[in-house]
């Protein structure tokens, strides 16, 4: 249902002929396709976001959070260098943009993106990313994306080789997940655990 009012909205923003609702359409198409499990689609719809809002100046603001969500759609489908790339855009565009939440998003993004590194783990990037997302969102209190400061944390220390603080860590997250209601993760967290 979101991708059908998703596509609805960039019809809208075409017949407007406005770059701002062109950009923002593609940004809800791409959203809802990366919580619909449709990395692909999010990936394509992201990128004409994005690219609607470097070339027309349009939703400056918003680039960083639209970057961040790409990095995480390339993620998706395995482009963890593509990723990484996006992610490090989209943290220096949200903390030179003073938007600190689309910041903290970006870093985020950014240490789950190296966590995937098939080769070598930046172990002092990925945890420089989260002390600053911990930093940003503690300030703003922002508590909707604690949880996946705490998962992140978790899954560098199991990666570490710390498999008693990564899974603490985890059961963190799994129950800051529960407390927000966000069930999804709650579900993969829970599977996750029992492995």
């Amino acid at each position: 249902p979101l991708v059908h009012y998703s596509r609805r909205y960039i019809a809208l923003a075409e017949q407007m002929d406005n770059d701002l609702a062109r950009s923002l359409a593609h940004f809800s198409l791409g959203n809802a396709s990366l919580a619909g499990g449709d990395p692909v689609t999010a990936r394509d719809a992201l990128t004409i976001s994005a690219a609607v809002a470097r070339a027309r100046g349009t939703g400056a603001a918003v680039l960083p959070i639209i970057l961040a969500m790409l990095a995480e759609a390339q993620l998706a489908i395995g482009e963890q260098m593509e990723a990484v790339a996006t992610a490090r855009e989209a943290a220096e565009r949200g903390q030179s943009g003073g938007c600190y939440y689309f910041e903290a998003h970006a870093r985020l993004s950014l240490a789950e993106a190296l966590l995937a590194d098939p080769v070598r783990v930046p172990f002092a990037e990925v945890a420089a990313a989260l002390d600053r997302a911990d930093e940003v969102l503690t300030s703003i209190e922002g508590r909707s994306l604690m949880p996946r400061v705490l998962e992140l944390r978790g899954r560098l220390a199991l990666a570490t080789g710390d498999v008693d603080a990564g899974r603490r860590l985890l059961r963190q997250a799994l129950a800051l997940y529960g407390a927000i209601g966000a069930t999804g993760h709650v579900a993969r967290l829970e599977r996750a655990l029992d492995r």
